[in-house]
């Protein structure tokens, strides 16, 4: 499987390739794509990890996102800065990463 990040691309690089250990760095280079934009990130992807509070993310496309990832399709909050209700609407599994679900009997 390949990941694909997006961000600033030579920030990505200098903190995943800024290590001394050639196995991670091999690992990095045969596993890791940056990429230019999100919409391209999440192109197929089985799940999003949003570890950012970035303006961008908050204007998202979520539904054309959706529906180009493959299905069931998995989004996981780790800064709590997102819809997470109206992304369950439009078809997420999703996971506000430090916050529990909230059950009702």
């Amino acid at each position: 499987y390949q990941r694909r990040v997006h961000g600033p691309r030579q920030q990505i690089e200098d903190d995943l390739l800024d290590d001394e250990d050639p196995h991670l760095k091999k690992c990095v280079k045969t596993n890791l794509k940056i990429v230019n934009t999100a919409m391209e990130a999440t192109d197929q992807a089985h799940a999003i990890v949003v570890l950012t509070e970035w303006d961008e993310f908050k204007t998202l496309d979520y539904q054309t996102i959706y529906h180009n990832m493959t299905k069931p399709a998995f989004l996981f909050d780790g800064r709590g800065y997102l819809d997470i209700e109206l992304l369950n609407q439009i078809g997420f599994t999703t996971f506000a990463i430090g916050k529990t679900k909230r059950t009702f009997l």
